[in-house]
């Protein structure tokens, strides 16, 4: 299971924040860095952070600087060794955008759109043509 927890939920009473999300983590449960660049968080505070992944947030695709700031975050979070996420990914142009950068996945409509359980089976192995991407290289989970 994983919890996904928005960049601003952060923002108040770290002290409590960093024992939940401990708490959390020790029970199992991944933790995702939700809708990072959309807030005010701070790139301190996210090398502390004990999160299995980070997801951008979706307006950052439709920046006119989309490639360097996807690029720069993608290789912090490779360096702490924490995969990105892009959501919001809605067009083939948009995920092209990330496979040069080191991008490692997306979200998003061009992808799959929400569909009943019965489906899921059949969207998974539909989307074996994105997976993994040919630069793909696993980021070893963080400790």
């Amino acid at each position: 299971m994983t919890l996904e927890i928005t960049e601003s939920a952060l923002l108040q009473q770290t002290e409590t924040v960093d024992r939940t999300l401990a708490a959390v983590r020790e029970v199992g449960v991944r933790l995702s860095l939700d809708d990072f660049g959309a807030g005010h968080g701070s790139l301190t505070r996210l090398q502390f952070l004990p999160f299995d992944e980070i997801k951008l947030d979706r307006s950052l695709i439709d920046s006119p600087h989309a490639a360097a700031f996807i690029g720069a975050v993608t290789w912090l979070s490779d360096a702490l060794r924490t995969p990105v996420i892009v959501e919001g990914v809605e067009t083939e142009e948009q995920l092209e955008l990330l496979r040069p950068i080191g991008c490692h996945g997306a979200q998003g409509f061009v992808l799959a759109r929400p569909v009943e359980p019965a489906a899921l089976p059949a969207v998974v192995r539909g989307l074996s043509q994105w997976w993994p991407w040919p630069h793909h290289e696993t980021v070893p989970a963080r400790d």
